[in-house]
């Protein structure tokens, strides 16, 4: 019967016994986990290369890109770069796209060596448009949007390993030659280089 009891008998003193263990021995309450980047601004520079989709013109490209970013904590930050998505062809007609953004990145870190992160901002793009022997061009803002993972290998290594896939939604108006509404998707991979 007693070693029926025994759990609800542990259950009930355990609380009591806390005390008494304790006494004499100091308590801290005032330690803090955090991780090793929280509350400090870090700049990073880097470059990436990688793979560009027109989705519109269904062809792709070699993209390349060169970025930095300022990391005010471990998980906000501002995005800048410029990025080369190459030439897409489709029907005798031809598209070229390079674009310079800036956007805000929410990142997530999972592990002490791992980060996932998401991004959104505007990106200002240069459209060139050839077909039927003429050629023409559009410049605009629009909205881009993007989610990735940071890699950390080896610490203090200052270098970042990336993978990245960006979405760059595109409404060109070329007027004679009509509007041309586009996505470009990038999936990239890059290096960056902590300060």
């Amino acid at each position: 019967m007693l070693c029926k009891r025994f759990p609800l008998i542990l259950a009930c003193i355990y609380p009591l016994g806390i005390p008494l263990i304790c006494d004499g021995a100091e308590i801290a309450h005032d330690i803090v986990v955090s991780h090793e980047e929280a509350g400090r601004t870090q700049m990073l520079v880097g470059g990436s290369f990688g793979s560009a989709t027109y989705d519109k013109a269904n062809d792709g490209d070699f993209t390349v890109s060169l970025f930095g970013e300022v990391r005010f904590n471990s998980n906000l930050g501002v995005s800048f770069g410029f990025a080369d998505f190459g030439k897409a062809q489709d029907a005798g007609s031809t598209s070229e796209v390079s674009t310079l953004y800036v956007g805000l990145m929410g990142r997530l870190p999972v592990r002490r060596e791992l980060a996932l992160f998401a991004r959104i901002g505007f990106d200002n793009w240069d459209y060139q448009y050839q077909t039927g022997g003429s050629r023409y061009s559009d410049t605009s803002t629009d909205l881009f949007y993007g989610i990735g993972l940071d890699y950390d290998p080896i610490r203090p290594n200052p270098l970042v390993i990336r993978f990245g896939l960006d979405f760059y939604p595109i409404a060109a108006d070329f007027s004679s030659a009509g509007q041309v509404d586009e996505t470009i998707s990038a999936f990239n991979v890059g290096v960056m280089y902590k300060f």
